[in-house]
């Protein structure tokens, strides 16, 4: 096992975190060089990971600095943006 890894086992347990505009399964994902989160829309099953760094970068933020990221017209921008 990884030595940043805190985890009860090697088998990577998941949970489902949802509200009323989304759901996300969240895996601690031990596959890679190291540790990091998995984070999967069970709308679109587009897959996400944030590692340790990305992860410390995100608690510093604010809530305000994540408008871009949830706002639903530039998520579709971007995924119009990918398909080109």
């Amino acid at each position: 096992m990884n030595p940043g890894v805190h985890a009860r086992s090697d088998k990577a347990e998941s949970f489902i975190v949802r509200n009323e505009f989304a759901a996300v399964e969240v895996t601690l994902d031990l596959e890679g060089n190291d540790s990091r989160l998995k984070i999967s829309d069970l709308r679109s099953g587009r897959v996400a990971f944030l590692d340790a760094l990305e992860l410390e970068g995100l608690s510093h933020s604010r809530h305000d600095d994540l408008g871009e990221i949830v706002d639903p017209h530039v998520a579709d921008l971007r995924a119009d943006l990918e398909m080109l």
